[in-house]
């Protein structure tokens, strides 16, 4: 039974709610803060093949596996699971009517609605999504909103299979966004060197650097927001066998572009090349091992 978060809050409305009305992660021209292109290039190799093609052909090879999707917000990632052609039926599970009706609406049009099933539900009654163990759990970009980490990644350890994959594409950087000292000086080296137009937030106040936020303001303004994020990776590692890890980026460009993500449009040509510098700079960074990364796609697998 996952048991509470340790904040009385909803954590999948939550997750929701606190983003900006241009949320940094729709940027078309930014998955982890770059292209989708150059995001499948770091993950899969290959620019034409996302994660969810990549993982499928690599260990979903029969095609009629059970999946349960953890906080599937409005099922966007549930309907790509659902055209790898592996699953018979993947069940999305969220605390928000309001996301389920939108999820379900988009399967209906999707024509997915027979292997793609959505409910309104919390996975600490465990009642929800029945008593029958799943091949596959996915988290994405849910499990970073959930604690204790520890206890709820155990619940969900006991709903798969023996032998099952747990799937993530997750924010696993610094907990409550306490941003490290190289971090921020990055960031805020490399901000000042954007034009003033591509600096403006929607309230038209000009971004001159970026903090570490206070704890207290994290607690105040979305308490499961990142709450065990960098325990994420090391508590799966302890639970599960990892079986692949692949980092994609965002320790400079998540914060570096947060409040001013809006302007960086596939259509905006200059806006798109000024993104090219950060870019590179946040690559070497991780390919001298001086900054982490903050975003990761991974699979693992239920030990027995």
């Amino acid at each position: 039974m996952l048991p509470p978060a340790r904040d009385p809050v909803n954590p999948a409305a939550t997750a929701r709610a606190h983003r900006s009305p241009v949320p940094f992660r729709r940027v078309p021209a930014a998955r982890a803060h770059r292209s989708p292109a150059a995001t499948a290039q770091l993950v899969t190799g290959d620019e034409q093949l996302d994660h969810y093609r990549w993982i499928a052909d690599r260990h979903l090879p029969r095609g009629d596996l059970r999946a349960l999707s953890v906080g599937c917000g409005e099922g966007a990632r549930e309907l790509r699971w659902a055209r790898t052609g592996r699953f018979r039926s993947v069940l999305g599970i969220d605390l928000s009517p309001y996301a389920i009706d939108s999820a379900r609406r988009a399967a209906a049009a999707a024509g997915l609605a027979d292997v793609v099933h959505f409910e309104v539900g919390d996975l600490a009654d465990p009642a929800v999504a029945g008593s029958e163990p799943f091949d596959v759990v996915i988290g994405e970009h849910s499990i970073h909103h959930l604690s204790p980490l520890r206890a709820v990644l155990a619940s969900l350890r006991e709903r798969l299979v023996p032998g099952g994959l747990f799937l993530i594409d997750e924010f696993i950087g610094p907990t409550k966004f306490q941003w490290t000292e190289a971090q921020l000086d990055r960031i805020n080296r490399l901000l000042p060197q954007l034009p003033e137009r591509l600096r403006r937030r929607q309230d038209g106040s000009l971004k001159c650097r970026e903090y570490r936020p206070s704890r207290l303001y994290m607690r105040l303004n979305d308490p499961s927001e990142a709450v065990e994020s960098a325990a994420i990776v090391p508590l799966l590692d302890e639970l599960f066998e990892r079986i692949e890890l692949w980092p994609y980026g965002g320790a400079i460009l998540h914060m570096l572009l947060s409040k001013i993500g809006h302007h960086f449009q596939d259509d905006d040509a200059e806006a798109m090349q000024w993104l090219q510098h950060p870019a590179a700079i946040e690559d070497e960074c991780m390919a001298r091992g001086e900054l982490p990364s903050d975003f990761a796609v991974g699979v693992w697998r239920r030990p027995g």
